[in-house]
């Protein structure tokens, strides 16, 4: 049966698509995104809800006549908290890498295959591409990932520890690949990963949250790998984030449970003072919280908070740490750094460049961030990803031009 979808972007630009209703919504997206001309990253109903690219239309319940939004791809730069090397994601779908060559700073092996990319995940050794098909491409140091799961399909989304990648399959099933002890193989609670709705990973372990609000953990125990500790309090979990060697679940209740790193230091008094969080970071001893109100809240021993206290640390959108300092992006555009100077902690050199920012990444020594006209700062060491310039030169002004 024939279905005529009316699309919408938010800019107001529409148009209608006609599809069968067994056609997977993929190819919804992939036809609205021949006739607006524009890269579209997902397609959302008007409730809110992401359609998945693997569901047909009639599952996904659209009907002829029906409205939904289009989700416009925007460039962006993905990373690992240890990479040694950083991708761009540009907003037609292609990838573009640079860093040390072997750990997925080159590419050049899988260029053809890095078309219509959705999402990228990167550990310290190498990426894994997911496509709009459902496919995923991989390249780096092929025993920690860079050679990928053959035959894996139906992906809506993939995760990195420090050398082993997790992918969540439509149906709520979880593939891994790459070493075994920090998650790459998972066979250890296979039966216990169904109906899964989101992961997480930590530099050595991954968690999984099913359906039903409990949490499934395998990898490195100092790593989040073993929840037993609080098993009892992961009930009715609503999110997952994870930092280098934590997870921290937020529940309906909106408390805070935090797992992992047993030589993390904090109070617990202020653990139940936390409630809301958006997001988490960490920078290696300390990890960093940031409230739905946009106020950050960092916990650890004072030495690895750093000068947080005496920075104004309001109206934050998004937080970032490498491995000894933190980089926050603010509303207005603007970014502030504190932590070690050599890891990124101190961007005096570029600071009149951050300005008018939309994303921040971070390499374990090194920051980056991308402007609302499409070009990149970045700092911190410059073989980590600190210096991207001979990117740009090599790309002949391509990076330049991922504003158009």
């Amino acid at each position: 049966m024939s279905v005529r979808v009316q699309i919408t972007l938010l800019s107001g630009q529409s148009t209608c698509i006609a599809v069968h209703s067994h056609d997977l919504v993929r190819v919804l997206r992939q036809q609205t995104q021949s006739r607006l001309q524009v890269g579209i990253e997902a397609l959302v109903s008007l409730s809110g809800e992401k359609l998945t690219d693997v569901a047909s239309v009639a599952e996904v319940g659209l009907t002829d006549g029906d409205t939904v939004n289009a989700l416009v791809r925007r460039t962006r730069l993905v990373t690992s908290h240890r990479s040694l090397a950083i991708a761009l994601v540009h907003q037609k779908g292609f990838v573009v890498s640079w860093g040390h060559d072997a750990c997925g700073g080159d590419s050049s092996n899988v260029k053809d295959q890095l078309v219509d990319v959705n999402e990228l995940a990167a550990n310290e050794y190498a990426f894994a591409a997911l496509r709009s098909d459902g496919t995923v491409v991989t390249w780096g140091e092929a025993r920690h990932g860079g050679k990928g799961f053959d035959g894996l399909t139906n992906v809506v989304h993939t995760v990195a520890s420090n050398s082993a990648f997790a992918a969540l399959q439509a149906d709520g099933h979880v593939v891994t690949w790459g070493l075994a002890e920090v998650g790459g193989d998972s066979s250890g609670v296979d039966t216990q990963l169904f109906g899964v709705k989101q992961l997480q990973a930590t530099s050595a372990a991954f968690a999984a949250l099913r359906a039903d609000g409990h949490v499934v953990t395998w990898g490195m125990p100092t790593a989040g790998g073993d929840s037993t500790r609080v098993q009892d309090k992961l009930t009715d979990v609503h999110h997952i984030y994870s930092t280098s060697l934590c997870f921290v679940a937020t529940k309906s209740d909106g408390s805070v449970v935090v797992w992992g790193d047993p030589l993390l230091e904090f109070d617990e008094e202020e653990l139940e003072q936390l409630s809301d969080i958006s997001l988490v970071a960490s920078s290696g001893q300390a990890i960093s919280l940031l409230s739905s109100d946009g106020k950050v809240v960092t916990l650890g021993p004072a030495a690895a908070r750093g000068n947080s206290a005496d920075l104004d640390l309001s109206s934050v959108q998004k937080i970032q740490g490498s491995h000894g300092a933190f980089a926050a992006l603010r509303n207005d555009g603007s970014v502030v750094t504190w932590g070690d100077s050599s890891t990124g902690g101190d961007s005096s050199a570029v600071q009149r460049l951050l300005q008018n920012v939309w994303d921040i990444q971070a390499t374990s020594h090194a920051f980056a961030a991308i402007r609302n006209d499409g070009t990149v700062v970045t700092w911190g060491h410059s073989i980590h990803g600190g210096d991207c310039s001979a990117v740009k030169a090599g790309t002949a002004g391509q990076m330049a031009a991922f504003a158009r």
